[in-house]
């Protein structure tokens, strides 16, 4: 995250006989290979917590609570955001939420426009277009999420947009809600679409976002990150793109905690 690095420069300035080391994971194995070194005690000191970590982190006491720490800075829980709530069990209060990552439904407007179409705006509208933009001579499409095996974390993030846009959701207040109808719904047509070849399948999600970037898929529910990586790829080959977005009324957090287990000894 590139945010991190006036943090990192700050600190290595204040602390010259300390130096940060970036290690480099593949974004596929990076969640599986974190959990393993919290549970060997062989962590990182920094550590990154989306929603479904912090819920991991804290069942499994890999993190402490940091009440004492925010008494001390005179704030309460009653002046967070809801989305903290993420990171609270029992009153202790776990993680700070420093980053709220919503997500948006970014489209190409100018493969719209070579069709046609107007950008969908219900529906019946979207699933029209993912059909008529699908071109498998050219390995078009007209929507990515993610369908492949084996990355539940990617799985969950990626699909939830689809979740809540038919006004579902796997849990509320703590309780399981998978079979609720909206998320029944939800998840029918997501099979929908990847039974019909209307969502490339079995990609790493870098991949997909990639073929986003170049122009190969239409619309692709994600977060603010993905304006860059097409700016990026414009850059790159000299092809003037834009994309647009369309709010999708999901997002994904990121807290900051302290893990109990560090490497010196210290928590």
């Amino acid at each position: 995250m590139l945010f991190w690095r006036p943090f990192k420069e700050g600190f290595e300035k204040s602390n010259p006989n300390y130096k940060i080391r970036d290690i480099p994971v593949p974004y596929g194995n990076f969640w599986d290979k974190q959990f393993v070194e919290l549970s060997a005690s062989n962590s990182p000191d920094i550590v990154t917590m989306f929603d479904t970590e912090i819920k991991s982190y804290v069942e499994h006491d890999f993190v402490e609570p940091l009440n004492s720490y925010i008494e001390k800075a005179g704030v309460t829980l009653d002046d967070f955001q809801p989305g903290a709530q993420a990171a609270v069990k029992d009153g202790n209060i776990y993680g700070l939420l420093f980053l709220v990552n919503p997500r948006a439904m970014f489209y190409h407007g100018g493969l719209f426009r070579n069709e046609g179409l107007p950008v969908p705006k219900n529906l019946a509208e979207f699933y029209a277009a993912l059909r008529k933009l699908r071109k498998r001579e050219t390995q078009q499409w007209g929507f990515a999420t993610y369908a492949k095996p084996g990355d539940s974390n990617n799985l969950f993030s990626e699909i939830m947009p689809i979740i809540a846009g038919f006004g579902g959701a796997f849990f509320e207040k703590g309780a399981p809600t998978a079979t609720k109808p909206e998320t029944v719904e939800a998840l029918k047509f997501y099979k929908r679409i990847y039974d019909e070849d209307l969502i490339p399948r079995g990609l790493d999600i870098n991949v997909y976002r990639q073929l986003f970037a170049e122009g190969k898929i239409a619309m692709y529910a994600s977060g603010p990150f993905m304006s860059g990586l097409v700016r990026k790829a414009s850059a790159a080959d000299g092809r003037a793109r834009g994309c647009g977005a369309a709010i999708s009324g999901q997002q994904n957090l990121c807290a900051l905690g302290i893990l109990r287990n560090w490497k010196d000894g210290r928590a």
